[in-house]
């Protein structure tokens, strides 16, 4: 498993920067990384640097697509942002001080209307902090095969940067980053802690070269898996460099469970996929195992549901068995299946639930 790509946001929403290397440290995530971003006007108040604010804050592709078509470009060492618009108008805006914010918040505002409560203004981040979907998810890996397999299932081609990642990694298989999480790694020199898998909303129907919405790839993300996840948060807990064609170690499991301690607002563990092995069939039924002894799953119980992707056979969409019991912790007896019967034991396969019977 290698670093295939590394890329940054600079400012929230808008076309990324392609980095060879970069140095991480602990407790952030890519320097310079979601630095900036426009408010919207649509929620009252200004954020304050430091502290998170909800994504609705700010021009978002989920709302305004067309900011996809806006490319940033940052100085490291002023430290400056440049913005280039559709129409090849731009505006820099050093980031030390909002005296210097006048020609970029002039370009943006000639583009985006002001919203119900103030007009587009660029909002920069304290040093170490960024525009974060969420408090903790301040890097981000994308397993670039999971996101190949997506697009076979979808029949259309499917550009890794619509996840915007930090590190792209190549060279393990679909779906296993799952497997990751609650598991420490050395990358590079750094040292990082996968804690949880990344939930995918309606921005990454947007298109990251062309602005276009056409590709509806949550829904396809829900029929070909059963959930909508892809790729997998991390935490640096030790700083160092990190490049392209760097491998990824893995230095065994974390203390802790993944499951506890979330921020607000994240998805609940109950709906996170996990990488389990089919250990055996019998007699009708499944013995399906997690081998990721410190992630558990969650307690099922007779009658309860699960969906089931066969990742060996990429069928084109989930598979959803009951539960027959659940004899650890990490050991699940299902109702077996003709899009299953023919995947061979010690298969593996991508699992989410369980789900209650009314879901």
């Amino acid at each position: 498993m290698r670093v295939a790509k590394i890329y940054r946001y600079p400012v929230k929403g808008f076309t990324p920067e392609a980095l060879d290397e970069a140095q991480l440290a602990a407790g952030a995530g890519l320097p310079f990384d979601r630095v900036c971003a426009f408010t919207s006007g649509n929620l009252p108040g200004k954020p304050v640097a430091g502290e998170w604010v909800p994504a609705r804050t700010f021009l978002q592709l989920t709302v305004y697509p067309e900011v996809a078509r806006f490319k940033a470009r940052l100085d490291d060492q002023a430290p400056s942002i440049t913005v280039t618009a559709p129409d090849g108008c731009s505006a820099t805006a050093g980031l030390q001080d909002s005296s210097d914010f006048a020609d970029i918040n002039a370009l943006v505002r000639s583009h985006f209307e002001a919203g119900p409560h103030s007009i587009p203004e660029l909002h920069v981040q304290a040093p170490g902090h960024g525009h974060w979907d969420f408090t903790d998810t301040g890097l981000s890996l994308i397993n670039l095969t999971s996101v190949r397999e997506l697009a076979q299932a979808a029949g259309a081609e499917i550009d890794p940067l619509r996840f915007r990642g930090n590190l792209f990694l190549e060279g393990l298989p679909a779906w296993s980053e799952f497997a990751m999480i609650g598991r420490r790694y050395k990358a590079g020199n750094a040292r990082i802690e996968i804690t949880r898998p990344a939930m995918r909303c309606a921005a990454t129907t947007v298109d990251p070269a062309t602005a276009d919405t056409g590709l509806n790839v949550p829904a396809v993300l829900r029929k070909f898996t059963g959930h909508l996840y892809c790729g997998v948060y991390a935490r640096v807990v030790a700083g160092g460099d990190i490049r392209i064609e760097d491998a990824l170690e893995d230095l065994g499991s974390w203390d802790g469970n993944p499951s506890e301690n979330l921020p607000e607002r994240a998805p609940p563990p109950a709906q996170w996929p996990r990488y389990l092995r089919l250990e055996a069939h019998n007699d009708g039924m499944l013995v399906l195992q997690n081998l990721s002894v410190n992630w558990p799953m969650l307690p099922a119980s007779p009658g309860d549901s699960i969906h089931v992707h066969p990742v060996s056979s990429t069928p084109t969409r989930t598979i959803r068995l009951r539960v027959r019991q659940m004899t650890e912790p990490n050991r699940l007896i299902v109702d077996g299946h003709e899009g299953v019967s023919m995947v061979p034991d010690g298969a593996w396969l991508l699992v989410s639930g369980p789900y209650d019977r009314s879901s």
